[in-house]
């Protein structure tokens, strides 16, 4: 989850949420999150595929912290 700004894009505040392990089609109309740990600042990266790669080091930080066996997306 991030909220606030995209630096890398020079946009404003912004709130998102990486849903792993599950199709938007099977997304439920609502839905609670719980943070669980941070897992890093905001940075600003040089490009787009910086950001990505940074991304995707994210995800499998995340599913070691919720020690969890999600399919990769």
């Amino acid at each position: 989850m991030h909220v606030g700004p995209r630096p890398t894009f020079n946009a404003g505040k912004t709130y998102e949420v990486h849903i792993m392990g599950i199709t938007l089609a099977d997304l439920p109309k609502k839905l609670t999150v719980t943070v669980v740990q941070k897992q890093r600042g905001i940075h600003k990266f040089a490009s787009k595929e910086e950001l990505i790669a940074q991304m995707e080091r994210d995800k499998v930080e995340a599913r070691a912290i919720l020690d969890t066996d999600a399919p990769a997306a």
